[in-house]
C-alpha cells in the first residue's frame, strides 16, 4: 500500500494546479522530505511569474524507461523570451536543499499554454 500524504494548503493559495493530486500525493507519500521543501519553491515561482502564469504541479511519467518524478510546469498564455533563464534561476536556488531529497523534482516549462485558468 502506497502512503499519501495530505498536499499543502498553500498549493490552493497559490494557485497551483494540480491536475491529479492523488498521483502527486502519493508520489510526495514516498518522498516526505520533498514535501516539506515544495511549498516554499512553489511559492518562489507563483512571486518570480505572477498568477498570469500557470503553475501546475504534476507527475511526469517517461514514456521510454520505468521513471517518474514531480515536474512544477510553468505555462505562460505568450512565452516570455527570457523564461528558461526565469526558471533556472529559480531551480538554482533550491538546487542544494533539493540535493538530499530522496525524491527528485524538476522546475521546467513545455511551451504549451495554460490549460485551467484557475489553479487548485
Amino acid at each position: 500500500m502506497t502512503s499519501t500524504v495530505q498536499l499543502s494548503p498553500e498549493f490552493k493559495k497559490q494557485q497551483i494546479a494540480i491536475p491529479n493530486p492523488e498521483e502527486v500525493s502519493a508520489y510526495l507519500g514516498q518522498h516526505c522530505d520533498l514535501a516539506d521543501l515544495l511549498p516554499a519553491l512553489c511559492a518562489r515561482a507563483r512571486n518570480e511569474f505572477g498568477f498570469e502564469t500557470e503553475l501546475s504541479l504534476e507527475i511526469y511519467q517517461d514514456p521510454e524507461i520505468e521513471d517518474h518524478y514531480l515536474t512544477l510546469y510553468v505555462r505562460q498564455p505568450a512565452n516570455e523570451e527570457k523564461i528558461i533563464e526565469r526558471i533556472e534561476a529559480i531551480a538554482a536556488s533550491y538546487e542544494e536543499d533539493l540535493a538530499d531529497k530522496t525524491g527528485w523534482l524538476l522546475l521546467t516549462t513545455d511551451f504549451g499554454p495554460p490549460r485551467s485558468k484557475h489553479g487548485v
